[in-house]
C-alpha cells in the first residue's frame, strides 16, 4: 500500500507545473555604469529570470547586506 501511495505522489509531483528562477545578471560595487534614478548614484542591482510558465510570488523574500535593514 505504501508503494502505491508513493508512486502516485511521485507521479503527481513530476507532473506539477513550477517555475525555475535564475539569477540572470547582477552588478556589485556599481560606481559608474547605471545610475539609480531615486538616488542619482550608482547602485547594486540583480536581475532574476523566470524560466517557467507561471508567475512566482516573491513577497517575503529580500536581499540585503545588513540583516538589521532587510
Amino acid at each position: 500500500m505504501i508503494r502505491i501511495k508513493l508512486f502516485f505522489f511521485l507521479l503527481f509531483i513530476s507532473g506539477a507545473s513550477y517555475s525555475q528562477l535564475y539569477i540572470n545578471e547582477f552588478m556589485a560595487s556599481n560606481t559608474s555604469t547605471i545610475k539609480d534614478p531615486d538616488y542619482n548614484d550608482g547602485a547594486d542591482w540583480i536581475e532574476i529570470y523566470n524560466d517557467g510558465n507561471s508567475e512566482v510570488n516573491l513577497e517575503g523574500y529580500w536581499l540585503t547586506d545588513n540583516f538589521n535593514t532587510p
